[in-house]
């Protein structure tokens, strides 16, 4: 409802998305399957641990060698800050429809 209430298109949910070599990544919580952006929402059961957190690190870099753009967020953000929540999933939408070759020159 935050999403369609901002304008944003309808996401997948809890999609199983697989990485460069077909195996499975992660199920993502929102998919913008057209825009290649992946939305999280996260929570403090997320990371009991370090290896919790490695974990998520290690799946987020493997989405993005796969090609989407990652976002996290909390339910505390989405519900008390819906337009900073937007505004990042607005910015990753731009990222993911910029060509390849003019985001890795960006930084040279």
């Amino acid at each position: 409802m935050v999403f369609h209430g901002r304008g944003l298109p309808p996401p997948e949910l809890q999609v199983t998305l697989s990485g460069i070599d077909g195996g499975v990544i992660a199920r993502a919580d929102f998919l913008w399957s057209q825009h290649r952006v992946v939305a999280e929402a996260d929570g403090l059961l997320k990371y009991t641990d370090g290896r919790a957190a490695i974990r998520e690190l290690k799946r987020d870099r493997l989405l993005r060698e796969a090609g989407f753009e990652v976002v996290h967020f909390t339910w505390e953000e989405l519900f008390g800050q819906p337009e900073r929540v937007i505004a990042r999933i607005r910015a990753a939408f731009a990222r993911a429809a910029r060509p390849a070759d003019a985001s890795a020159g960006a930084g040279a």
